[in-house]
């Protein structure tokens, strides 16, 4: 789908701003999980909050605004 250069406009980063709160929610659930399920669950669930972080930077930046 695509939009006349005419009716563009600069779109909102409000993506940005949940992915961080989404990995900020992640890493506090994640701090008051018991030692047996942190084990289990942990690491591959900050390391996927972590790259959601990161994925949405690199998204950012591959289509900046013009100006």
């Amino acid at each position: 789908m695509s939009v006349l250069a005419t009716n563009r406009n600069v779109s909102s980063v409000q993506y940005v701003y949940t992915a961080q709160q989404i990995h900020r929610e992640v890493l506090h659930f994640l701090s008051r999980l018991s030692k047996k399920y942190s084990l289990y669950l942990g690491m591959q669930t900050a390391t996927s909050a972590s790259n959601l972080l990161t994925y949405v930077a690199q998204a950012q930046a591959a289509y900046p605004a013009d100006e």
